[in-house]
């Protein structure tokens, strides 16, 4: 299932709709539905790369109120 986001396409740019497919659930992951997400300042760091380590196309956001959709149990 697609990814509908919005990205950074390189340093210091706008935001612009970006989609992409996840990779698949690994035994320990957690799938998502995110239904809000908050832009804080570091996001903005990220975006401009004043760190010197963003990786673009980057999808800011880091703080999100989400519904766990799919998981998985571990079985030992």
């Amino acid at each position: 299932m697609p990814v509908n986001a919005f990205a950074a396409m390189n340093k210091g740019e706008e935001l612009k709709e970006f989609n992409y497919e996840p990779q698949a659930l690994s035994p320990l992951d957690v799938e998502v539905k995110i239904t809000h997400c908050g832009i804080c300042h570091s996001d903005v760091h990220l975006i401009d790369d004043d760190w010197g380590s963003s990786v673009f196309p980057l999808v800011p956001g880091h703080e999100v109120v989400e519904i766990v959709s799919n998981y998985r149990k571990r079985c030992k």
